[in-house]
């Protein structure tokens, strides 16, 4: 070959390189981003000690900051449904808003568990609410993510998904992002409905989406977890894991902190993003540590630390007081130090745990599939009180003006006050 044929290869190769490294910038050119105006003041963020959304705030940090009296464990109000609770409530002003295994999604009074409305007849309810305004989203087993009036239980708005809605909803200045069974992460129009971008993973979506700064982070059954960019849907990195990630990461002091079906706990920064040969050069490497040729690859661009709980991970960790609670399916939670991941204490439920644990000022709330609401010191993990409810427990609790409202798979709803 001539000195200009191997410039004319090495051109093209230069070319579909750069291709190659922008081709998600297509997405953009389709038409698939509307760029819409941004609604700052609407957005699914707690306040004035509510809980509007699934573990609380944009980051999934479950917790409540602004605590209230701590409550000591009695029961002030039970409410019966006669179908189970998957999802996990949310709380505003004087409303608890719920959805059961029978497809009813209701609005009960907080002081007392009376019945505002209810809307029937939506199929099963696996995903927590989230509010936003006079607006309620709540995803459907069919696919569907509705936008309902909080005054009257009316539906505005719907749009269908591929599959069904696993995932709690988040909404940041007029923009709501979900995931869905698809394998689609969806960014809409919070008054609308109207699609902005969609950004494709290579697995069912079970974790929601969480938010810091230009970035959507969400999980993926693909055992990656993806970095969005929120305004165009572009994805900016990925990091892989060898099996599936259903809980929703956590985001607190620049790390984005998850849990993965494979059994390990990983911290990792929320800003350092890899160029994509890192993952190809990095397969390169594990291959010939296999055969003998190298020492250990380098863990990827970012990593911090991990921690191996020898069971699956499904709850999302609660941080506070530099401390990362982590939930396994072997029914233990586990305090690890934010900044190293040195456990600090641990407690053991008699089942899984598949509740997410929440704070409110120095006391830890834990749910387990043995009945079971603790009250641990958050700092120590000394127990403080100990409820039995009637059936097992799935259902994140949630803590709002001085009381505790969890939810059972045999259809009971209890205030503990």
């Amino acid at each position: 070959m001539t000195r200009t044929t191997w410039c004319l290869v090495g051109l093209g190769a230069l070319v579909l390189l750069i291709a190659w490294n922008f081709r998600d910038y297509a997405t953009l050119w389709r038409g698939r981003w509307q760029p819409l105006p941004l609604q700052p003041a609407l957005s699914s963020e707690a306040r004035d000690g509510d809980w509007t959304m699934w573990r609380g705030n944009t980051q999934r940090t479950g917790v409540q900051a602004q605590p209230g009296p701590v409550p000591t464990g009695q029961v002030e109000w039970q409410f019966v449904s006669g179908a189970g609770f998957v999802s996990s409530p949310i709380a505003a002003g004087d409303s608890l808003y719920i959805g059961d295994t029978q497809g009813r999604l209701y609005r009960l009074q907080r002081s007392t568990g009376k019945v505002l409305w209810q809307l029937q007849g939506l199929g099963p309810l696996d995903a927590s609410p989230a509010l936003a305004g006079d607006l309620l989203y709540i995803g459907l087993r069919d696919g569907q993510l509705l936008a309902i009036q909080t005054a009257d239980g009316v539906i505005r708005w719907r749009v269908a998904t591929g599959n069904p809605i696993y995932a709690s909803p988040l909404v940041h200045q007029g923009v709501l992002y979900i995931g869905s069974g698809d394998g689609l992460v969806y960014a809409l129009d919070a008054v609308s409905g109207m699609e902005r971008w969609r950004a494709h993973t290579e697995g069912w979506i079970h974790s929601s989406p969480a938010l810091l700064d230009e970035l959507v982070y969400v999980g993926s059954n693909d055992g990656a977890l993806y970095f969005i960019d929120r305004r165009s849907g572009v994805p900016r990195w990925r990091y892989r894991t060898s099996q599936a990630i259903r809980a929703t990461p956590a985001i607190a002091e620049g790390l984005i902190l998850f849990g993965g079906e494979d059994g390990w706990f990983r911290a990792i920064e929320a800003h350092t993003l890899g160029v994509r040969w890192t993952y190809a050069w990095r397969w390169v490497r594990i291959n010939l540590f296999i055969w003998g040729f190298t020492g250990p690859p380098p863990y990827l661009p970012g990593f911090r630390w991990q921690y191996r709980t020898r069971a699956p991970i499904v709850a999302s960790a609660a941080v506070a007081h530099d401390l990362v609670y982590v939930a396994s399916q072997s029914g233990t939670l586990t305090a690890l130090e934010l900044g190293t991941g040195t456990r600090r204490w641990f407690f053991a439920a008699r089942q899984a745990i598949s509740a997410s644990p929440v704070v409110a000022g120095d006391v830890l709330y834990v749910a387990s599939y043995d009945q079971t609401l603790t009250a641990l010191d958050a700092r120590d993990g000394t127990r403080r009180w100990q409820f039995t409810a009637s059936g097992a427990i799935h259902a994140t609790p949630v803590v709002s003006d001085g009381r505790v409202y969890v939810a059972t798979l045999d259809g009971v709803v209890y205030a503990i006050q």
